[in-house]
């Protein structure tokens, strides 16, 4: 299948990107096999065994260049933003908190650094159940949220409700090509479409969205999430 390491090798291969960045990093899943001279991954707490990292390096020599940070995406940015040398990504993807209005705030800082022509690349966009769309701040609490509230359907999925963050970006930001692949739970792809150094920053107009629910999702998701099959992909980049 067609997933989310996929995708970002194949925008890294489409830019010749040096630079990647990954939010949310965790067990190392997507990271260790991405291939890409200079990787920096963030996640509060990263759980890859010393064991599992040297494996990697016999698979993919890139991962001897690694950086991490074990901090929160908000205080990456910040450290990154007062840095007399930033790291300016060509490829990013972004994995962390699955809640609306953090993933959008890693969408906007991420914005704000990328490379013009760069990639962003969004894990959890398409829930595919109401179980899988919980709003929590992690698994362990969506699985809860589902039981006290007679949720049907939970089987370890969850996605949270970072599709919200698709349909806030395409109402807000007009100079942005925005596509949902409809695999792997949902793969968001950004890129810009100007070459201006506009500077992003979050609205205050989030309740809207805040009060949306699955029933909403389910009603009109290919035009939500501008919903793109897997078979599509090559075509996208050559358009993007």
């Amino acid at each position: 299948m067609y997933n989310r390491i996929n995708l970002i090798q194949d925008a890294i291969n489409k830019v010749k990107a040096k630079r990647y960045l990954e939010i949310g990093v965790f067990k190392g899943f997507s990271f260790l096999k991405i291939k890409c001279q200079n990787k920096i991954g963030v996640d509060p707490k990263i759980m890859i065994s010393k064991k599992q990292y040297i494996k990697s390096y016999l698979t993919n020599l890139s991962n001897l260049n690694n950086k991490f940070y074990e901090m929160k995406s908000d205080d990456f940015f910040d450290e990154n933003r007062k840095s007399s040398d930033p790291f300016y990504p060509e490829v990013v993807f972004i994995d962390g908190l699955h809640t609306f209005q953090q993933s959008l705030k890693d969408v906007v800082n991420t914005l704000n650094i990328i490379d013009r022509d760069g990639y962003i690349i969004v894990h959890d966009c398409n829930p595919p159940s109401e179980a899988s769309s919980v709003k929590a701040l992690s698994v362990d609490e969506a699985k809860i949220i589902c039981k006290n509230k007679n949720i049907s359907g939970w089987n370890d999925e969850w996605c949270g409700d970072v599709w919200k963050t698709i349909l806030y970006l395409k109402d807000n930001f007009d100079d942005l090509l925005i596509r949902v692949i409809d695999t792997d739970y949902g793969l968001g792809i950004i890129k810009k479409t100007t070459k201006s150094k506009k500077k992003y920053k979050v609205l205050d107009n989030l309740d809207k969205y805040e009060k949306l629910s699955f029933s909403d999702l389910e009603k009109n998701k290919e035009e939500i999430l501008n919903l793109t099959s897997v078979e599509d992909v090559p075509s996208l980049f050559q358009s993007l």
